[in-house]
């Protein structure tokens, strides 16, 4: 049978005591960083949702008819949009100033094409905040919350939709120019504070912004 000291019990005892001390104060430690990490993210991604105008057309359905007219609609209304905000602006309130000046001449551009094209759909273009759900594109997430959004919604807007950025103007450059499938993921632009993915819902183009 094993015997110990009386003298080295307690140094035992103080040892185990000081070890656990230091986990605990290492997890304490740990958990405030990971907080602290959080909480940063949290932020950077709340000023990431008033600091983009988001740009979506909404197709009446999902038929292969309505998703075309929705790209026909949406090439449409890009091109308006590049002759009212040229190379696109460096102020957030600015760009939003411009569409919603805008307005009348977007619907009414959309209801030509909806025409054009042999449907009757009503067409609605608005500027409005919206709730989104949170997006994930790739590495890149789109926290949930209200966006400033252009919003054309063609017939019952019932179908997948289309959505870009029309700030900052990189991101609105790149809507514009048009991004191939295969030329997608190759594709990049800079934001200093975060990053910032538009995405075509039908083809699954993704452009991350780095």
């Amino acid at each position: 049978m094993i015997r110990y000291s009386s003298t080295k019990i307690p140094v035992r005892i103080r040892m185990v005591f000081w070890l656990r001390r230091a986990l605990a104060a290492g997890l304490a430690v740990l958990f405030i960083l990971m907080t602290m990490s959080a909480a940063s993210a949290a932020a950077a991604r709340a000023r990431l949702a008033h600091s983009v105008l988001r740009f979506h057309v909404l197709a009446n359905s999902d038929s292969s008819q309505d998703q075309t007219l929705k790209l026909q609609v949406r090439d449409a209304l890009l091109t308006v949009l590049r002759e009212a905000l040229g190379d696109g602006t460096g102020e957030l309130a600015e760009t939003e100033a411009i569409v919603k000046d805008r307005l009348e001449q977007l619907e009414q551009t959309a209801r030509e094409v909806v025409l054009r094209e042999g449907y009757d759909y009503a067409v609605k273009v608005k500027l409005t905040s919206r709730y989104f759900p949170e997006k994930v594109c790739g590495d890149e997430i789109f926290p949930a919350g209200r966006y400033e959004t252009l919003q054309a919604v063609i017939g019952e807007g019932g179908g997948h939709n289309w959505w870009g950025l029309l700030f900052p103007a990189d991101c609105f450059l790149e809507a514009v120019r048009g991004i191939a499938p295969e030329e997608g993921e190759e594709i990049h632009g800079v934001l200093e504070d975060a990053g910032i993915s538009w995405k075509d819902a039908d083809f699954h183009i993704l452009t991350k912004w780095f």
